[in-house]
């Protein structure tokens, strides 16, 4: 499992996610999920759904999620694992910029690069749920170019993912500095 200073991921990323006040925290399991269960937390605003469709990729966990969540949410973030240095003041600015254009697709911005976590109004939530699963989900943000905001931001996790050990390791280093 991966980690960073022996957490694991899914464990730093919760706690940073249930700091920024998020009302919901919808956790989609796929792949290994009997591995990282035992690391999610046990918390109220924490609830865990499992995909069994995962092999068909982010598109079809995002739409299992997004099934999950409660009729009165005003947007969602799509918050991938693989961005664990995500800051807790980065979650709520992009929260202040989302409350103040609520009807805009708020994506972080770092060094003029776009990043995670995108802000989606809830009024995208039935066009992401008809998405073919074979599709990425930047079809439907592609598809409102007019509606999305830039939020620069002076997080270097909002653009540091990784696929490989030798990635998160570079990331590592870099962030350290």
């Amino acid at each position: 499992m991966t980690d960073i200073d022996g957490r694991p991921l899914i464990q730093l990323l919760q706690e940073t996610v249930l700091a920024a006040d998020c009302e919901e925290l919808i956790v989609v399991l796929g792949a290994r999920s009997e591995e990282i269960e035992p690391l999610l937390l046990n918390h109220s605003r924490v609830n865990v759904v499992h995909n069994k469709d995962h092999k068909f990729g982010q598109t079809s966990s995002f739409q299992c999620g997004l099934r999950q969540l409660s009729k009165a949410v005003t947007g969602v973030w799509l918050l991938p694992v693989d961005y664990p240095f995500l800051r807790r003041a980065t979650l709520v600015r992009l929260r202040e910029m989302a409350a103040q254009h609520p009807a805009d697709i708020v994506i972080p911005t770092y060094d003029g690069k776009r990043g995670h976590p995108p802000w989606f109004p809830a009024d995208l939530i039935d066009e992401f749920l008809a998405l073919d699963p074979g599709l990425g989900l930047n079809t439907v943000q592609h598809g409102h170019q007019d509606r999305c905001r830039d939020c620069p931001v002076d997080d270097p996790g909002v653009i540091a993912t990784f696929n490989t050990p030798a990635e998160l390791a570079a990331w590592r280093a870099k962030l350290k500095r």
